[in-house]
């Protein structure tokens, strides 16, 4: 990329544009300084181009210009946030039968192309089958360019899934890699650093969050991202700005955002910054401008009703439904809601979107609340709690605010919770102290452990084994394994040793 820029360099407008394929270089190099919209720009010319003095053209050039001409189409609609439409992955599977089985930069580049679109539709069952045969082909050619590129797609996937151990891993796999091999390329750093931010919020990670997101917003407008890591980006950096500072610096980072999506005629991103910025203003109690954002946006819910045969990504159909669906509940409108709900849901686990359940269950139990339906209430929550509990995810339930803590504590009364196992319970009673209890100031480096991890942790660093722990303690072995999984989470280690360092230079024991 840096000798096509420089080579690039040398030319003016007026060449590059007379030559439909020097064109398309100049388009992924744009897109490469995150110039979307200047590269949506060449490629309409170079099409024009093309098509004015295709007719004088051989068959040969004709199928090798038509053939890239398609691949950048697909890359800008990735880089966009438009979702290639089930006729083009035809297209692309299609020419796959007709490259050389020895050419694995081209196989490689079709399957990695097929996984990101999947990948942003939420299908993600076909773009892991993709993302391997990418990952295969790559390998071959000896392309790690290509593996650190499958890497953070392969994180995204487990991330909506809701494997969050799979992401970290495909993260850090992705940075290992271009550390090694590709220090200067400032854009596959800020993607990896970006997921593996999105990732730690989820968890509640919090610890050194702010400082990582803190140039987030500026990084993005020079860098290549495609939409996942805008949207990723963009709604950290939110997130932990209001967390830290409220909503009015939230509000900025959002309005500069907005800006820059706009200009580069963004419009799937300007959506789903508008849905989050709605969703800070409910979370900061200003329902009144939440509600005017949405009515000056013109954003409806029915556009995102459509998901199996919708071109719209998976992120932002969530943002909306989140947003939307919470603006129906403040106005009281309970049955829209479920019903609504009921639609999404359906579809979220029939893809296997964990993260984006939890959040609709969660909205699930506030609706069948406000309809004085408890029990029904208590069995959403109750499912919430279950994908959390098998994800780690916990962002949701902090950020739905006090409104959900009633709800919690009720919910310890509930036949649903008593007929709990030993770690859902626990998880609960975790969620309520990490919550509601302890404070989430992002300056503080502590994350208070439950009464009961505080134990574990004790005999811990008394080189007690699991089993001795256990039988002190009234608990399986595999009890004792979860509250352990749960202290390293906390403590931001990975084994026992570590965490009792951690403890003893914060003085938790």
């Amino acid at each position: 990329m840096s000798r096509l820029k420089t080579a690039l360099g040398l030319l003016d407008d007026k060449t590059i544009s007379a030559s439909p394929r020097i064109t398309l270089i100049q388009c992924i190099l744009d897109t490469r300084d995150g110039k979307v919209y200047q590269a949506r720009s060449r490629y309409e010319a170079a099409l024009n181009r093309y098509h004015s003095v295709k007719d004088e053209m051989d068959k040969e050039a004709q199928e090798r210009i038509d053939h890239e001409l398609m691949l950048v189409e697909s890359l800008l609609a990735g880089y966009e946030g438009k979702m290639l439409s089930e006729k083009f992955c035809s297209l692309l599977t299609r020419n796959i039968s007709s490259i050389d089985h020895e050419d694995h930069v081209s196989l490689g580049y079709h399957f990695n192309m097929l996984c990101f679109a999947y990948a942003q539709r939420g299908m993600f069952r076909e773009a892991r089958y993709y993302a391997e045969a990418a990952i295969r082909e790559f390998r071959l050619f000896g392309s790690t360019y290509g593996e650190v590129y499958i890497n953070l797609h392969l994180g995204d996937i487990s991330f909506a899934e809701g494997k969050s151990e799979q992401a970290r891993e495909r993260y850090q796999i992705g940075l290992k890699l271009t550390r090694q091999y590709f220090n200067d390329d400032m854009s596959l750093k800020l993607a990896g650093k970006i997921l593996k931010a999105e990732l730690s919020y989820e968890l509640n990670q919090l610890r050194g969050l702010s400082v990582i997101t803190a140039s987030i917003a500026s990084q993005l407008e020079k860098r290549e991202a495609w939409f996942d890591v805008y949207a990723a980006g963009y709604i950290t950096a939110s997130n932990v700005e209001f967390e830290k500072s409220g909503i009015d610096a939230a509000e900025t980072i959002l309005e500069r955002a907005l800006f820059y999506a706009r200009t580069q005629k963004l419009e799937h991103l300007t959506n789903l910054l508008l849905f989050q910025r709605m969703d800070l203003l409910l979370r900061a109690g200003l329902d009144r401008k939440a509600l005017r954002v949405l009515k000056e946006s013109g954003l409806r819910l029915e556009s995102y009703r459509n998901p199996g045969g919708s071109e719209i990504a998976w992120r932002e159909r969530q943002a909306a439904v989140h947003a939307i669906i919470q603006l129906q509940l403040k106005e009281k409108h309970y049955d829209e809601a479920l019903s609504a709900l009921s639609h999404f849901s359906d579809h979220a686990k029939s893809c296997g979107h964990l993260k984006s359940n939890i959040r609709y269950a969660i909205l699930k139990s506030f609706a069948y609340r406000g309809k004085g339906n408890y029990p029904e209430a208590f069995q959403h929550l109750h499912h919430a709690l279950s994908l959390s509990l098998s994800s780690g995810f916990i962002r949701s339930f902090i950020d739905a605010g006090s409104e959900l803590e009633e709800l919690l504590r009720l919910y310890l009364q509930s036949p649903e919770y008593e007929d709990s196992s030993v770690e859902h319970k626990q998880h609960t009673e975790n969620i309520i102290a990490t919550c509601f209890t302890a404070s989430n100031d992002l300056s503080a480096t502590d994350q208070l452990l439950s009464q009961r991890e505080q134990e574990v942790l004790e005999y811990l660093a008394q080189g007690l084994s699991n089993k001795v722990i256990a039988r002190n303690i009234g608990v399986s072995e595999n009890t004792v394994r979860f509250h352990l999984k749960n202290i390293f989470s906390k403590l931001q280690v990975n084994n026992r040793l570590l965490a009792i360092t951690a403890a003893r230079e914060r003085k938790i024991i």
